[in-house]
């Protein structure tokens, strides 16, 4: 049982709708873990911009906000963030601190703040610290690397993991502490509709699906080859949804246009936290197909939602081909479009059974009640 007389205090830079799966998942986590009994609350950055939205726990009371500066976004923040620490420290010998994230001033100031005071640390790395996240921006990387990261790393009392994939990576750069591996769960709205066979009408159009960030990391331009290589039917489109990340949408364009997709592949948009469900239910299938993943929530949705999934090797879904629930291959061209010529191909009924399974397996497995008694046994063992 949770112990009532221990404060977690989670920390994160930024839990903005756009940022990705971490920006749910903590404030969800948050809400988990208050549920469960255990006295948590939320340090997080805010952005100075008021028409950017953010995702935060249910009880505002438990939410501890550092503004970022109109001028310079993270000035100012690891200074707050160590007052707010403080402040909830008073009064507890030794209050768990639970970090998301690393390279960050804020990770940065986290760490120092903890060093200083003898606290515990957990830290999650939410996929940074890859391969493939460690090579992206790569100078800048080495020089924060050798400056303070390695260190901070050094300095943690434990690491949280969401899939056994990220704690290979944690081990593989030399780091012993203990571990746990605790996978996100899923949000399912009650009123969530039962999927049906549906409309096996030959002429009926289909959907593939990528909801994501629209990121370099997510490999868009090796979907739209692998697209452009597959045996797909003619009445098959793939839909692109999600917020577009530093201008990668015009890259990901320019090879649509090349290659003269553009009556087969679309960009819908970026939608709602709320309208996701709707976006899920209309498609028939869901593609993934990133260079590295900690996890990726949008697998885990889709799969309740019931749809068939394909993902990369470089993501930790090896269940969907264990338990024929998808597709689970290498982050490149052609296999990419050998799964998309085997997934188009199937009949309805076959795609809907496989995403059956895979709603089933979701349901069971990706609670956020059986995350928050797993990390509040973890909390408490330290």
């Amino acid at each position: 049982m949770p112990d009532k007389t221990l404060r977690v205090v989670q920390t994160i830079a930024s839990t903005r709708w756009d940022h990705g799966g971490t920006s749910r998942s903590v404030p969800a986590i948050c809400d988990a873990l208050v549920h469960a009994g255990v006295d948590n609350h939320l340090v997080v950055g805010v952005s100075a911009d008021p028409t950017v939205q953010s995702n935060f726990p249910a009880d505002l009371s438990r939410v501890h906000s550092a503004s970022e500066s109109t001028w310079i976004r993270q000035w100012g923040i690891p200074k707050m963030f160590a007052q707010h620490l403080a402040r909830l420290s008073e009064g507890f010998h030794r209050p768990v601190i639970h970090d998301h994230g690393v390279w960050l001033a804020s990770n940065h100031a986290v760490a120092l703040f903890c060093q200083r005071h003898s606290m515990v640390r957990v830290v999650s790395p939410r996929g940074m610290l890859g391969t493939w996240a460690m090579n992206f921006g790569s100078s800048k990387k080495r020089l924060a690397w050798l400056a303070f990261q390695k260190k901070d790393l050094k300095s943690a009392t434990a690491f949280h993991v969401t899939s056994q994939l990220e704690l290979d990576e944690v081990r593989a750069l030399g780091f012993k502490q203990p571990a746990c591996v605790i996978p996100n769960a899923v949000t399912v709205p009650n009123d969530l509709p039962v999927r049906r066979s549906g409309d096996h009408r030959p002429d009926r159009q289909r959907t593939a699906l990528f909801l994501s960030r629209i990121h370099p990391k997510k490999g868009l331009i090796n979907l739209v080859h692998a697209w452009h290589h597959a045996s797909v039917p003619a009445n098959w489109r793939l839909s692109i949804v999600g917020p577009d990340e530093n201008g990668h949408q015009f890259e990901v364009q320019r090879e649509i246009d090349r290659l003269g997709l553009n009556q087969k592949i679309s960009f819908d948009g970026e939608i709602e936290d709320g309208h996701k469900w709707a976006v899920y239910q209309s498609a028939d299938l869901f593609v993934l197909p990133s260079f590295s993943e900690n996890f990726g929530i949008v697998v885990a949705e889709a799969m309740v939602s019931g749809l068939p999934v394909i993902a990369t090797t470089a993501t930790p879904w090896q269940c969907l081909r264990d338990h024929q629930m998808g597709w689970w291959v290498a982050p490149e061209i052609d296999a990419l479009a050998n799964s998309l010529s085997q997934a188009c191909t199937l009949s309805d009924q076959d795609r809907f059974n496989m995403g059956q399974r895979g709603s089933d397996y979701a349901r069971r497995e990706f609670t956020w009640r059986n995350a928050a008694e797993q990390m509040s046994d973890f909390y408490n063992s330290l």
